[in-house]
């Protein structure tokens, strides 16, 4: 045991949220190489393997493989966007707000996804007018409709700013892999 050492044996850590792209439960050195170690922690013989940068999935020397196989990387979760498609109908009474909540990431979510519509921006200075939620998760690739009634007053401005993955507080419930993608504005298709 080294003197200025306060513990022994390993140390094993990982995000409290359960974020982190799974990986392999294996790392048997510093060069690690996904191809360099098998699952049971046996090293094959240099000639019996593929370098990692040959095989299938590419150059992922030091990478991990996800456990559910495949290669794992930071970019493998849901990243949702907002699109209104300037459909806000305002002359319908209340107005109702149209919007598609798109998922471009590679992951579905893992639940509904809510979208809170605000008469201006920041946030924290705006008025909350509603909130939406998805009818379902939100599959890769996948745009699904939300609507909901913005209120019976007004919209002074003609428009709104639209958030997925906002509860109406500003809080996320969905992990992405880019957070700061999620807003969408819209603009009353009629005055």
């Amino acid at each position: 045991r080294h003197p200025l050492r306060t513990f022994d044996g390993v140390r094993v850590i990982g995000d409290v949220l359960g974020r982190w792209s799974p990986s392999r439960p294996v790392w048997n050195e510093h060069a690690y190489s996904v191809t360099n170690v098998r699952d049971d922690g046996r090293v094959p013989r240099s000639s019996d393997v593929t370098p990692s940068w040959s095989s299938a999935g590419g150059n992922v020397f030091r990478g991990q493989v996800a456990a559910l196989g495949g290669p794992s990387s930071p970019g493998d979760a849901p990243d949702l966007t907002l699109r209104f498609g300037a459909r806000i109908t305002c002359s319908s009474v209340p107005p109702i707000a149209h919007a598609e909540v798109c998922n471009r990431g590679t992951r579905a979510t893992t639940g509904t996804v809510s979208v809170a519509f605000y008469d201006e921006l920041p946030r924290s200075a705006g008025a909350l007018r509603c909130t939406a939620f998805t009818s379902r998760p939100v599959m890769a690739g996948e745009c699904l409709e939300v609507s909901c009634n913005v209120g019976s007053e007004p919209l002074e401005t003609g428009e709104l700013f639209g958030f997925a993955d906002d509860d109406g507080e500003g809080n996320s419930a969905v992990v992405e892999c880019i957070e700061t993608n999620n807003e969408g504005h819209g603009v009353c298709e009629s005055l």
